[in-house]
């Protein structure tokens, strides 16, 4: 072997490897992490103000919300998602926080719909956070 053809061996080893760590890190089994769980402290009151208990939502209605100005709740509903990136992002979020109590609320898929997967905000019993 010569040094390109080993280099080139030690690339794809690492690179495999990265792909296996950010599998093991990023999929981490739909469980929130610590991150997540902060940026839901920060959401999840705010869909409660913006959407209400119990009231199913979609990732863009959420975004429709948040869209109006004249609105406290849609003020910090939009302060909320403006830490959360995309659409995709927040929608995988949500997904990882699905049945995961924080803040004292907890996201409960509903089904799909043409706008994508309804959701809805819950109380929980368990004021503290179930995930860390």
């Amino acid at each position: 072997m010569n040094a390109d053809t080993e280099m080139l061996a030690a690339i794809r080893d690492l690179t495999a490897e990265i792909r296996a760590l950010r599998s093991a890190l990023g999929g981490n089994n739909g469980t929130p992490t610590m991150a997540d769980e902060n940026a839901l402290a920060k959401l999840l009151p705010a869909i409660k103000a913006a959407i209400g208990v119990d009231r199913t939502f979609s990732v863009r209605s959420l975004h429709q919300v948040a869209s109006f100005d004249d609105l406290e709740s849609s003020v910090s509903l939009r302060e909320a998602l403006a830490t959360t990136g995309s659409l995709h992002k927040l929608g995988r979020l949500l997904r990882r926080a699905k049945d995961v109590c924080v803040a004292g609320l907890r996201i409960t898929e509903i089904g799909p719909s043409r706008e994508g997967m309804l959701r809805t905000v819950t109380n929980c019993d368990d004021k503290t956070n179930t995930g860390h």
